[in-house]
């Protein structure tokens, strides 16, 4: 998925986000698992960037793992 959004602080840590608005990039990869498929299992890679709208622009990136159940 690719998206946009907007966040209150412009530094994150000790990272310098160059402005308020980020673009924001994510890869998913799961599996659907159990009885009725009911089960899911995710890893996410993300990476959010000003996308150069500014002149400092480390961006970050994150991953993760989610796992759900439907009722």
């Amino acid at each position: 998925t690719f998206g946009f959004a907007v966040i209150s602080s412009v530094n994150y840590n000790d990272l310098g986000l160059g402005c308020h608005g980020q673009f924001r990039s994510r890869g998913s990869l799961g599996i659907n698992f159990g009885e009725k498929m009911q089960r899911s299992l995710q890893l996410d890679a993300t990476h959010s960037s000003c996308g150069s709208m500014s002149c400092k622009n480390d961006g970050y990136n994150t991953i993760g793992a989610a796992f759900g159940i439907a009722f």
